[in-house]
């Protein structure tokens, strides 16, 4: 069977900005298909958000911040 096609568009800085996203879900897609475990799983995804979050918390509180983080609150909410 046929896997379903993405629409494909000239380059601008919002396909720029979302071609990882758009990446990770035809790989998601085609794990389906083929029966195997997609690139980026959910527990690296957690991690890479985690990450994310940290590079924010340390921004708000001026220094290190340890991972997993201590506060589970999103940190741009804390600004």
């Amino acid at each position: 069977r046929d896997l379903p096609s993405f629409p494909t568009r000239r380059s601008s800085d919002l396909d720029t900005r979302l071609k990882g996203n758009i990446d990770a879900c035809r790989d998601l897609i085609q794990a389906i298909h083929d029966d195997r475990q997609p690139e980026c799983d959910a527990h690296q995804g957690l991690i890479a958000v985690e990450m994310i979050h940290a590079v924010f918390e340390s921004h708000r509180v001026g220094g290190r911040v340890e991972i997993p983080l201590k506060t589970r609150v999103n940190a741009l909410s804390l600004f």
